[in-house]
């Protein structure tokens, strides 16, 4: 139970905001690319939200993954400094 009692049961601790949900498919992506996933595991909470936002937007799937392939892009391209 939570510290008070409403009756209903703890689902444990509140998600933390600072920490985006990836999608699925940006994680896939990300999966498939290490180089990609160390330079967004290296950027700060807000821009990753904004890169996981852009993705998790899409409405179908073959849009969440086509934003994912660009997103892992973009990223690598920050990582050579482009």
């Amino acid at each position: 139970m939570a510290w008070y009692d409403d009756g209903m049961p703890d689902s444990g601790p509140a998600p933390d905001p600072a920490v985006p949900v990836v999608p699925a498919e940006l994680r896939s992506a990300l999966d498939a690319e290490p180089a990609a996933a160390a330079v967004f595991d290296a950027l700060p909470p807000s821009h990753q939200r904004e890169y996981t936002e852009w993705v998790g937007a899409g409405a179908q799937t073959d849009t969440r993954e086509r934003r994912a392939r660009r997103a892992v892009e973009r990223l690598l391209e920050d990582r050579v400094g482009g």
